[in-house]
């Protein structure tokens, strides 16, 4: 007898791993992966590096667009900073002209 399950008892093991929620389980990755023609293991366990691998990506451009946003803001910060520097400056400017003239 082979070693192999036939379609039917595969997409049961599957369904009873993808309903339990084990399938980057090791432990059920192993079972199924001994179970199964070696494609069909092949297959499921490039499918669970594919989906770990999407999920990095995904956290990464998630804290990439963070970084952007906190960037952003610290921008508008400092910009918004700089025009009250530069918004006194000409205040206190204008205050000496107009102290000096009225001195005059």
């Amino acid at each position: 007898m082979e070693d192999s399950m036939t379609d039917k008892e595969y997409d049961a093991v599957m369904r009873l791993v993808k309903k339990n929620g084990k399938a980057d389980d090791p432990h059920t990755i192993g079972l199924v992966a001994h179970h199964t023609r070696d494609k069909d293991a092949r297959n499921f366990e490039n499918a669970r590096r594919c989906r770990a691998m999407l999920l990095a990506q995904k956290a990464e451009a998630a804290a990439k667009q963070i970084d952007g946003t906190q960037q952003i803001e610290e921008t508008q910060q400092i910009k918004e900073t700089q025009q009250i520097k530069e918004t006194q400056q000409h205040e206190g400017i204008k205050q000496k002209e107009e102290s000096e003239e009225q001195q005059n």
